[in-house]
């Protein structure tokens, strides 16, 4: 059963989306976007996320989060499929959803099949990438089980979010190898992320934390200053 995650931008009414995919067999869950729903992406790894904007493009919406903003912070929490759901009448405006980081627009108008169907064409891409087994990667106390994505460090687990987990593993992938900034970010967030290097410098803060014992004097996890990051067994 696909997990789909539907945010919503503005004053909307997301009950009828919510009853249509539920109609089609997926487990839907619905959330205003703000710092509840980045939560949800960082704790839970939903299969594609919606995002259903109001009408309206960003100059009318002053005071409710554009669907830009949500793409855009989203897009930095996670790798997942992004559709939007908007009526935006400006060519400009529907451009924008795409260079914003978004997979796929649709008109407000959008059947519950058909948007079902697209939410199923993401979901199975996505998992055409990721549906090879991997073995189990070992770096020194570091074990990473990429098959169920677990983490854990000298034997004892690791709660890491879908992003932590993916940065690390291009990292221990690598031990004693300088990655630069651009390479990480091409690897864990895509090719529309490869100059935000304050993304990086957020979830290396935060790995740190959950890794080693003293994180204002890492061990594992070093900075090259200038240049990236490298993973110390």
């Amino acid at each position: 059963m696909l997990d789909v995650l539907i945010l919503t931008s503005g004053p909307v009414s997301v009950r009828p989306m919510r009853t249509g995919l539920l109609g089609e067999g997926m487990a839907v869950r619905a959330q205003p976007f703000g710092s509840a729903a980045l939560a949800l992406l960082d704790h839970h790894a939903p299969d594609v996320v919606l995002i259903l904007h109001a009408e309206g493009p960003p100059a009318a919406m002053a005071h409710e989060v554009h669907a830009l903003t949500a793409i855009r912070q989203v897009r930095a929490y996670a790798t997942v499929p992004i559709l939007v759901v908007a009526d935006l009448p400006n060519e400009d405006d529907r451009l924008l959803v795409f260079t914003g980081g978004a997979d796929d627009f649709m008109p407000g108008s959008v059947s519950s099949r058909e948007l079902a169907a697209r939410i199923r064409v993401h979901a199975k891409r996505r998992m055409g990438h990721t549906s090879h087994v991997l073995p189990p990667m070992e770096s020194g106390p570091l074990r990473l089980d990429r098959a169920r994505h677990q983490a854990t460090l000298r034997g004892h687990r690791l709660t890491l979010t879908p992003i932590e987990f993916r940065l690390l593993a291009v990292l221990a992938a690598h031990p004693e190898l300088v990655i630069p900034h651009h390479d990480l970010l091409l690897a864990v967030w895509g090719p529309r992320h490869d100059t935000d290097t304050p993304y990086l410098r957020v979830y290396v803060r935060s790995l740190r934390r959950k890794i080693e014992v003293d994180p204002s004097h890492p061990k594992h996890l070093l900075t090259e200053a200038g240049v990236g990051y490298v993973w110390m067994p």
